[in-house]
């Protein structure tokens, strides 16, 4: 699917850049609670190799075709030289509003953490998801925009880190801002991603050249979110 937009791009001699949403889970590894660094070479190989063993975990094969796909984006761009553009950027977990809830209910992320403000124990999915980063939607919805329009953005991976998030600390917010309210106990022992995201401050940079600010407070993304659901 990925390569069809580009090889139509490459038939239109219109386009000038073409921007590819990919995803975290093409560049890390899940190597919690061991500092290193992130970089715009790094793939996700761990998770390809674990797709293909035969008996793989549901994640390890979207993080195997998110990798898959991106690095045949880049392998077009280095053999094929179009005569186009292309970006990617890379998103961790993505936090915000969603645009509408009315078709298909809440986007994968927002799920998530939907389900701890309903009180869900940790039986259920969010409770997969230990340690990540994090990235306001509108941020990311503008790194989007700068990627496509900054003259100086071309071929890069441009990552959509904003603040590292666990759920032991957004649950401790949110019984803090919400008292009255009953949330369910955070993993015992939850794992932080301790990386070094190098292109961090290339991805600030652009928010600040279009927006004016770098990354939203993840506090303030979080109390967005929430005021977007539904209240008892």
């Amino acid at each position: 699917m990925t390569m069809s937009v580009l090889e139509s791009a490459s038939k239109t001699p219109s386009i000038r850049k073409v921007i590819v949403t990919s995803s975290s889970a093409a560049a890390t590894q899940l190597t919690l609670d061991e500092a290193h660094d992130l970089t715009p070479d790094s793939w996700n190989d761990t998770a390809v190799k674990l797709a293909w063993s035969g008996e793989p975990q549901p994640y390890m094969i979207y993080a195997a075709s998110k990798t898959q796909a991106e690095k045949e984006i880049w392998k077009f761009v280095s053999e094929q030289k179009p005569h186009f553009v292309v970006n990617t950027v890379l998103p961790d977990f993505v936090c915000g509003p969603p645009l509408s809830t009315e078709q298909q209910g809440y986007p994968t992320s927002i799920g998530l953490f939907k389900m701890i403000w309903d009180g869900q124990p940790g039986e259920v999915g969010w409770y997969l998801l230990q340690g990540q980063w994090m990235i306001d939607a509108g941020d990311m919805a503008r790194l989007h925009v700068a990627a496509l329009i900054h003259p100086d953005a071309k071929s890069e991976r441009i990552f959509g880190y904003g603040h590292r998030k666990t759920w032991t600390e957004w649950i401790k917010l949110l019984k803090q801002w919400y008292p009255d309210r009953k949330f369910p106990q955070p993993m015992p022992h939850e794992s932080v991603d301790l990386s070094n995201v190098t292109a961090r401050p290339n991805a600030e940079y652009y928010l600040k050249w279009l927006h004016g600010k770098g990354f939203k407070p993840m506090d303030e993304s979080i109390q967005e979110t929430i005021e977007s659901f539904p209240k008892d």
